[in-house]
């Protein structure tokens, strides 16, 4: 919830993946595979890469707006009930919700379908 009020208050600037370089903060990290299978991606080098520095700047080859005129906010961020039917009309109401869930250790092997805890280990 702590990004969304973020999004919400302060707002965030335009990006893009890696890749493509573009808008005033592109995604700082190259694209890599989390999971055992391998489908998409090399195998990521690092589990976590160091977070960047936090300035309040575009990319210096981004000059079609200053960060500040850059910046986009949300309208509102709130949460639903954790059940079936809240989570229905919320998304019958006011369109796609986002969603989080703890997962254990063993999810970084996860490779498809339906995930099952195979073993109790640590809440990641």
């Amino acid at each position: 919830m702590a990004a969304w009020k973020y999004w919400v208050k302060e707002g965030i600037v335009t990006g893009s993946n890696f890749t493509m370089k573009q808008g005033c903060k592109p995604y700082p990290f190259p694209p890599c595979e989390h999971h055992s299978n391998k489908t998409h991606y090399q195998p990521c080098k690092h589990d976590l890469y160091p977070t960047p520095k936090c300035e309040k700047k575009c990319l210096d080859i981004y000059t079609e707006k200053t960060y500040a005129e850059d910046k986009f906010f949300g309208e509102t961020a709130y949460g639903v009930e954790d059940d079936v039917t809240s989570i229905q009309k919320e998304i019958l109401t006011h369109g796609p919700v986002e969603v989080a869930f703890e997962v254990y250790e063993d999810f970084l092997m996860y490779d498809g379908g339906i995930y099952v805890v195979r073993c109790l280990v640590d809440i990641l």
